[in-house]
């Protein structure tokens, strides 16, 4: 019986994929990465694999946190929970109410400049905590947020209500000769952006 089931599965890995288990309120397509498993009688995927879940959605986090565009109530959301943040850990952090955070996720009110510029470098430095990316690599992403959030950086709004962007990530190996050290980080390609 295993056998059978074996031989009818086949695994490959995907060109490109959308992940919509994420829950980001904008897209995301990963590069040559994800690994899916499909019925070889019907084509259907009955599985896929994302390699370093948790590291992906850290980048994600940070790549669209270093992006100008103004971040919407349901990205506020998003990064907040994917950052492991509680609204009165956030609120308290950029110097509001849980009720007003509350109502910025909601898409009732809309968050000020200068408590986005807080909270971008506060759900930035929470998804660093978390992240398995090495300690310089992390403190020159930091770096460079903050040298944008508090130079010149003004989120700007989208064009119409129908522009979006797309986040691409696709993983590389990073080899550090002086550590004799491999690793794999989930790399950051240009960000597009999409008209609906």
């Amino acid at each position: 019986m295993t056998d059978n089931i074996m031989n009818q599965k086949g695994s490959r890995v995907l060109d490109v994929f959308y992940p919509e288990d994420l829950g980001a309120p904008f897209k995301i397509s990963l590069y040559n990465c994800v690994t899916a498993t499909f019925d070889e009688r019907t084509g259907d995927m009955i599985n896929y694999h994302i390699p370093e879940f948790d590291a992906l959605v850290d980048a994600v986090i940070m790549a669209r946190l270093a992006h100008d565009q103004k971040l919407s109530g349901a990205e506020v959301k998003f990064l907040r929970k994917a950052a492991g943040l509680t609204q009165a850990v956030l609120a308290r952090a950029i110097g509001i109410d849980v009720a007003t955070l509350s109502r910025v996720e909601q898409e009732k009110q809309p968050l000020g400049p200068a408590s986005e510029k807080v909270a971008r470098g506060c759900l930035f430095k929470a998804a660093g905590k978390r992240d398995s990316m090495k300690e310089a690599r992390h403190k020159a992403m930091f770096d460079e947020l903050t040298d944008k959030l508090f130079g010149d950086f003004t989120p700007v709004a989208a064009r119409s209500a129908e522009e979006q962007f797309e986040l691409c990530f696709h993983r590389v190996l990073r080899t550090s000769a002086a550590a004799n050290d491999d690793s794999v980080d989930w790399s950051e390609e240009e960000p597009v952006l999409l008209c609906n």
